[in-house]
């Protein structure tokens, strides 16, 4: 099937809030991603984040994953260079063949599931990927406060292939690292973003290394206090803690259709028996 070309503005995207997002309240439990996972992470990027941020060790406890790399508290970065390139960004976000039949599924879907209103839009975006022959799932993660980190729970649509591939699935990532006052070479990174990022996990984690690292930056550059939500290890719980995944339908709180949902919810739980 031929893939409908979508535009989306920016600015839709950005105007999003996280507590906009309808919340999931059942699914099956995964656990965090491997800790090995963060040194799959491209080494190049991997040096040009290293080189302008010197960590010391942070809390690693209530995670999962136990990597002083990712949960470490970056020390003060001074000055613009501290930026990441535009262009590097834009290197690490090609994607490979698997990724870009995958988002073009979803634009072809996504403007539907945007117009009928942004309460239970993933799991809309969900249903309609699935509706599409993919094996997409809504996860939801939820995570008590450690250290610096408050708590917090986040939604996100991921799909799992054939070959056990996993791809994690934003319609507007550009919005989860927003900040205020955004220094020009910031600005230019939020930019690069696309309005459906489709990667996975090992790609998402780099990306969010750099962004709160040129977050980060800008921020210090313009003399404000970075808040904890636009840290690593807040990204780190979003996207790569425990989470419940689900392909229900509608959720457990709606009424009516129950027994529908929990047909699916076996079927799905039987699957991932069979898997293992």
């Amino acid at each position: 099937m031929a893939a409908i070309p979508v535009r989306f503005k920016r600015a839709t995207w950005a105007a999003w809030d996280e507590t906009a997002w309808a919340r999931l309240s059942s699914g099956s439990e995964h656990s965090a991603e491997s800790s090995s996972a963060v040194d799959s992470v491209s080494p190049d990027l991997s040096d040009l984040v290293d080189s302008f941020i010197e960590s010391t060790d942070g809390d690693e406890s209530d995670v999962g994953v136990r990597d002083g790399r990712w949960e470490m508290e970056e020390e003060e970065v001074k000055g613009e260079e501290a930026v990441v390139g535009k262009e590097r960004l834009v290197g690490y976000l090609k994607g490979s063949g698997e990724a870009d039949r995958i988002r073009e599924v979803v634009e072809k879907v996504v403007g539907g599931v945007v117009g009928l209103g942004l309460a239970g839009f993933k799991r809309r975006l969900m249903t309609r990927l699935r509706e599409e022959g993919l094996d997409a799932g809504l996860c939801k993660s939820r995570w008590e406060r450690s250290g610096h980190v408050p708590s917090g729970d986040y939604e996100y649509v991921d799909v799992i292939l054939d070959n056990g591939a996993r791809y994690i699935v934003e319609a507007g990532l550009a919005s989860e690292f927003g900040i205020a006052r955004s220094t020009r070479q910031y600005a230019a990174l939020l930019d690069a973003l696309p309005p459906v990022f489709v990667g996975t996990p090992e790609s998402l984690r780099g990306l969010a290394r750099v962004m709160c690292a040129a977050a980060k930056a800008s921020m210090c550059a313009r003399g404000m206090h970075v808040p904890p939500w636009r840290r690593k290890g807040y990204a780190q719980r979003k996207w790569f803690g425990p989470h419940k995944r689900t392909t229900n339908e509608s959720s457990a709180r709606e009424g009516g259709g129950g027994f529908a949902c929990a047909a699916r919810t076996v079927g799905f739980t039987e699957r991932v028996r069979a898997e293992r």
